[in-house]
């Protein structure tokens, strides 16, 4: 069998790492939808958990932009996680009293180091 270039532990270590850098601290809100057992479906109270974070401005945070086939008003941020947390698009976050909403997601890597997201100012 042959050792891996990277391994578990070198991950272990840069996730270690990124999360020395985490100097925000973010509260998101997951909506959540209950059945109502008539084919439809109606909000339930939402989940709050708080998740420590890094905010830095997108490359092209300017104006109005195209993402994902939408014209996105406002400044755009990465926020970047810890690895694995699980993000949804319809999550609203809050750092130091400011919302922003998600705009993209990136899809998860193996190996990540960190989970980062594009978000919207709001």
């Amino acid at each position: 069998m042959t050792t891996p270039i990277i391994t578990d532990a070198m991950i272990e270590q840069a996730r270690a790492l990124q999360a020395r850098t985490f100097d925000e601290l973010a509260t998101i809100t997951r909506l959540v939808w209950i059945d109502d057992g008539a084919g439809g479906q109606y909000p339930g109270t939402p989940v709050t958990i708080s998740v420590p974070c890094r905010l830095s401005g997108h490359v092209s945070a300017a104006g109005e932009q195209v993402v994902g086939g939408a014209l996105v008003g406002g400044s755009l941020w990465d926020i970047t996680f810890p690895a694995l947390t699980e993000i949804l698009l319809s999550d609203r976050i809050e750092i130091d009293g400011t919302m922003y909403e998600v705009v993209n997601a990136y899809a998860p890597k193996s190996r990540e180091t960190a989970r980062v997201i594009l978000a919207v100012k709001r």
